[in-house]
């Protein structure tokens, strides 16, 4: 089953602003970025039903292509933010702590 038609089929169970809606709701996006939760949800399914490694790297670029978008529009270098995270991310315990790296909690020195 290809990517495209799994998409035509989440699209027929939950209309796009649906999703929208909800994940603005439960603070999974806090504004709208090129990676809609629709497209993230569709390559999740494919990469599990298929367990392709092509599918897998993909989601993995869309990861750090969005971390990377997400630094820069809250005024961080994204080298930075990224080299912030990895050095406290292992000592992120609680909700709290993964919160405090979120970026628009972030200040780089």
């Amino acid at each position: 089953m290809k990517i495209t038609t799994i998409q035509q089929n989440l699209k027929s169970l939950f209309e796009p602003q649906y999703l929208l809606g909800l994940a603005r709701k439960t603070g999974f996006i806090k504004r709208l970025r090129q990676l809609s939760p629709l497209h993230l949800i569709g390559a999740i399914v494919q990469t599990l039903s298929s367990q392709s490694n092509a599918n897998l790297a993909d989601i993995h670029r869309a990861a750090r292509y969005s971390l990377i978008e997400t630094a820069k529009a809250n005024n961080l270098d994204p080298q930075a933010y990224i080299k912030h995270i990895l050095d406290r991310i292992a000592v992120a315990d609680t909700l709290e702590k993964l919160e405090a790296l979120l970026p628009w909690n972030v200040e780089l020195d």
